[in-house]
């Protein structure tokens, strides 16, 4: 081997060595248009259970985490002091009189008026499909939403949540969940999520 191919074969190998000791972040930068009487915004995962909180200073605030190598939930809440636990935001959770906004884990930038649930994000795709997610919710147009929506992982979560809903008494019937699953590409509806819905779908009386 000559020296230049040797050099260059180290060189490689430091390269890839130094890429693969390197952590991926993804950031978060949140602004609050108006004055805000809150002291702290926590990003909280409901389902691991992980409670992050930033200070807000002269209006700002910042998350800077691992980016996740698969889709991750979290919701966005304000709060006046840094000493809130896990138990007081699943309770949080529970009420719908409760605000806070949900967020796919990427970088973004998060803007505040006063009602965080009405917080305007601008990110990746993921976070754009979820505010198409919530029109969708306020209007009732499910058909609409999955049939421009086959392949993004946040489908999955609004027809899981469709399907628990499909449960309650005396909602039986009102959106036909099957329909919707097999809207999905076949990557989303043989994942394990996926298998998982359509066994509970399978499940659900008719």
């Amino acid at each position: 081997m000559d020296k230049l191919k040797l050099v260059l074969c180290f060189m490689l190998f430091f390269i890839q060595r130094e890429a693969k000791s390197q952590n991926l972040f993804c950031e978060i930068n949140g602004n609050f248009i108006n004055n805000t009487a809150y002291n702290y915004v926590y990003l909280v995962d409901l389902k691991t259970k992980d409670v992050l909180h930033s200070k807000i200073t002269n209006g700002n605030f910042t998350f800077k985490l691992t980016q996740p190598k698969e889709f991750r939930i979290m919701h966005i809440f304000l709060e006046y002091d840094s000493l809130k636990e896990i138990s007081y935001f699943l309770e949080r959770s529970k009420s719908r009189s409760s605000s806070s906004r949900m967020v796919a884990l990427e970088n973004m930038t998060v803007t505040i008026a006063s009602d965080v649930k009405y917080a305007t994000v601008k990110g990746g795709p993921l976070n754009k499909d979820i505010d198409d997610m919530n029109s969708a919710i306020s209007s009732s147009s499910y058909d609409e939403y999955f049939e421009t929506h086959r392949s993004t992982p946040v489908s999955l979560r609004l027809l899981n949540t469709l399907v628990s809903v499909s449960k309650i008494a005396g909602l039986e019937g009102r959106i036909n969940v099957k329909s919707l699953f097999f809207k999905l590409t076949d990557s989303l509806q043989s994942s394990t999520e996926g298998l998982k819905i359509a066994k509970e779908i399978e499940a659900t009386k008719p």
